[in-house]
């Protein structure tokens, strides 16, 4: 009797305590991309202008202007030579973004994975020093994958507000369903059965 108990409770351990572990890109790394690529098509947009002096002008319907730091770095990283200004001035280039897409969102699965979807999307107008305008296009950029939930909860949760989004519940596997309820009762007959036999003895 006693065998039949610990052999169950081993059981009961291991289906407990089985982890897997995974690695994805956090979801601020994702926009760091996107603000790179960014900032490559917007440098290679505007090679022909010879241009080492801009205002940049970002205009983000969320509340939230994070992303907005990235994309300065990744316009300096993709031109050294760069200096972008604070002070709006006629005579200088102006570039102006229009971010309307920053966001990520979720698609649940099933019990075990869920689908993360990032998005940026935006639209650039360069003024020159000449007044002269030029729409840029940029292309809209996204990444899906597939995650684990507690590593989809986790990366989530550790994002800041701009780069969260909102998780859906998660479905019960048929594990959580019937299994584990039966494995719980079990657990606890065996517990008092052991124990009676115990005092029996």
């Amino acid at each position: 009797m006693k065998q039949t108990v610990i052999i169950f409770f081993l059981l009961i351990s291991a289906a407990y305590g089985s982890e897997t572990v995974l690695s994805a890109e956090s979801n601020i790394q994702l926009f760091s991309r996107f603000a790179t690529e960014t900032g490559k098509n917007i440098n290679g947009a505007l090679s022909e202008y010879n241009i080492d002096t801009l205002y940049l002008e970002i205009l983000d319907s969320s509340e939230n202007n994070s992303i907005n730091l990235l994309i300065e770095i990744a316009l300096l990283e993709a031109n050294p030579g760069l200096t972008l200004i604070q002070s709006k001035e006629n005579k200088l280039p102006i570039l102006t973004l229009q971010i309307t897409d920053c966001s990520v969102s979720y698609t649940a699965l099933n019990a075990d994975e869920v689908l993360r979807n990032a998005n940026l999307t935006m639209a650039a107008v360069f003024k020159a020093k000449s007044g002269v305008l030029q729409n840029i296009t940029i292309p809209p950029l996204s990444g899906k994958d597939t995650l684990d939930w507690d590593l989809a909860a986790t990366l989530n949760n550790n994002s800041p507000l701009f780069a969260r989004g909102n998780l859906p519940e998660r479905p019960r596997t048929f594990y959580k369903k019937i299994i584990e309820p039966i494995l719980i009762v079990a657990t606890a007959v065996m517990t008092v059965a052991l124990f009676f036999s115990i005092r029996s003895k």
